[in-house]
């Protein structure tokens, strides 16, 4: 390799074997030396490669400015990140990030503070890359001597996020606050009803940041399955009410029209329904149809939650029978143990005793109650039967389309 420019006396333009310009840092490569000298492999310390040659000349000027010290601090912050997220980050986080820790320690120097509007944010919704900024800031006061605000573990979080998605810092922050913001319509319909600590939430808010990534990267998902998006139109009200306001919202901001397929996917993923009728595929056995709505989605069958399930329920036993060998009360049983399956958020059980006894009744509502504390689910269940409603933490009387009666949570 040969050096094409000298920036500084550690750092100079090259090009590898493909013609494709490369920027190298090692110390003393370019302590007098000239264009067109050879480069000695054992001196050099890091390879940069840029995905355009704007990119190149915007790293050269900075790095004229920036001290060596910072740049390798910035790259021993890069290498953690890429071994501890496993995943590929965009190689323009050697400048952005470069670049902003620059500022932070400047910022620091001059006594600027600079706080982090979406703090809160970024470490309920990125909190691995969080950490990692966490850790950033550790490296930066032992080796530099700097002590930076807990703040700048979110923006150092940011740009990692940003290189992992390959989007601007812009469409970053948008992002972030297009899921902030969904969740607020969320939370404004169904409050007190979510466990925002449980797993589900967690799950919830993954789904909602590849949802707000499509979104920017202006993919779209589609499908003519209208039957199965009407039944659940015409059932679950309150539901439909807070997608569709969401669906209003990401078209006000975004310009971005919600199809019925991303729909029915969020309603997939994040509600499980119990139906009266149990809705069993007959030809599939027990533990075939407890799985079937993961397999739907194309994921990883988590074995040990799915087994707990069936511990809980008590149909370990019934694991290979076909639905018409089983009881309403153990076809019921299977039927909530697909709804948990999948890990919804909330759970919408359709007169889920309608067809039972009154002992099998008892049973399943009991295993309901169960299941909702030890997986930390809402559960909306819809009965006709006042002694049922009694069991609930909440009782809503609705008549006409209206609520008439609250309790309010017990």
């Amino acid at each position: 390799m040969q050096i094409t420019k000298i920036v500084n006396n550690n750092i100079v333009i090259s090009e590898d074997k493909n013609h494709k310009e490369v920027v190298l840092m090692g110390k003393g490569l370019g302590f007098q030396k000239h264009k067109g000298d050879e480069i000695k492999l054992s001196q050099i310390e890091k390879t940069y490669v840029m995905k355009d040659h704007g990119m190149t000349q915007r790293f050269q000027e900075m790095l004229t400015d920036i001290p060596i010290e910072r740049v390798k601090i910035c790259n021993k912050i890069i290498q953690y990140a890429k071994d501890t997220l496993q995943k590929n980050i965009n190689d323009n986080i050697y400048v952005s990030l470069t670049d902003h820790i620059n500022f932070a320690i400047e910022r620091v120097e001059m006594g600027v503070p600079f706080q982090n509007p979406f703090l809160w944010e970024i470490k309920k919704f990125y909190y691995q890359e969080y950490l990692i900024g966490k850790v950033a800031i550790g490296m930066i006061e032992k080796e530099l001597k700097v002590t930076l605000p807990q703040d700048e573990a979110a923006f150092i979080a940011l740009h990692i996020v940003n290189a992992e998605l390959d989007l601007d810092m812009t469409e970053m922050v948008s992002m972030t606050k297009l899921v902030n913001d969904i969740l607020k319509i969320v939370d404004k319909h169904f409050g007190e009803q979510i466990d925002k600590e449980s797993v589900f939430y967690e799950r919830f808010i993954t789904h909602l940041k590849f949802f707000a990534q499509r979104v920017y990267m202006g993919k779209e998902v589609r499908s003519d399955d209208t039957e199965f998006q009407e039944i659940i139109r015409n059932k679950y009200h309150e539901c439909i009410e807070c997608v569709d306001e969401i669906k209003d919202y990401v078209k006000k901001t975004c310009n971005h029209d919600i199809t019925d397929e991303e729909l029915t996917i969020f309603r997939r993923r994040n509600i499980g329904f119990v139906f009266q009728q149990y809705n069993l595929v007959p030809m599939l056995n027990v533990w075939e149809n407890i799985i079937l709505p993961v397999k739907l989605d194309g994921k990883k069958i988590e074995k040990k939650y799915v087994d707990e399930i069936i511990d809980t329920l008590g149909i370990r036993t019934k694991l290979e029978n076909l639905p018409s060998a089983l009881s309403g009360g153990q076809q019921q049983r299977v039927a909530i143990a697909r709804a948990l399956a999948a890990k919804p958020a909330i759970l919408l059980a359709d007169e889920p005793t309608g067809n039972l006894d009154s002992k099998t009744s008892q049973d399943v509502l009991g295993l309901l109650k169960v299941t909702s504390k030890r997986f930390h689910q809402t559960i909306v269940m819809i009965t006709h039967n006042e002694e049922i409603a009694q069991m609930a933490d909440r009782i809503l009387q609705i008549e006409d389309g209206k609520i008439v009666s609250d309790s309010g949570l017990v």
